[in-house]
């Protein structure tokens, strides 16, 4: 939308990128955490060569996602949440669209479009979370809905391993 273009090549001046990367930084649904921002580098592995191998993963899946879709499993506190942001970060460092998104809240935008005060379409948010290049779901089956919203979910994940678009799952 605020391309600028001059006898037939793009501008090359910084507003237009920092405005990109602000708008996409806006709409990433990352947590604001006032003490910090959760990252690679301050993610503890504590000597954990599980808590490594799942760091590098989530990494090389922002870097050069050679497989769709990771998904981290396990006890609650070990640093899921962190990595889901961690990478949603380092894909908007990069330069590339990035949602972070409880499983919750996508049930609650595909609920809503059934309110009648809503203007989004069951289509609309499908279309919505396939667009994005990272996709970060938290707690997924932690949720609850109807057969028809889980569904759709499921439909989110199976579009986007289908386009192999990086998708990080807890």
């Amino acid at each position: 939308g605020n391309r600028s273009v001059l006898i037939g090549s793009e501008c090359r001046c910084p507003q237009p990128r920092e405005s990109e990367d602000q708008r996409r930084r806006m709409q990433s649904g990352l947590p604001n955490h006032p003490d910090r921002t959760r990252s690679f580098t301050n993610f503890l592995v504590r000597d954990s060569p599980i808590l490594q191998e799942a760091r590098q993963k989530a990494l090389s899946l922002t870097e050069s996602p050679s497989v769709p879709v990771l998904v981290l499993c396990g006890r609650a506190g070990v640093g899921k949440s962190h990595l889901l942001e961690a990478a949603c970060w380092e894909a908007l460092n990069i330069g590339h669209s990035a949602r972070y998104e409880m499983s919750s809240r996508i049930m609650d935008n595909l609920r809503s479009v059934y309110s009648s005060s809503s203007d989004e379409t069951m289509n609309w948010w499908m279309h919505w979370y396939s667009r994005q290049w990272f996709l970060a779901i938290d707690d997924l089956g932690l949720e609850s809905g109807t057969d028809f919203v889980q569904e759709r979910l499921t439909l989110i994940v199976e579009d986007r391993i289908q386009k192999r678009k990086p998708t990080l799952i807890s």
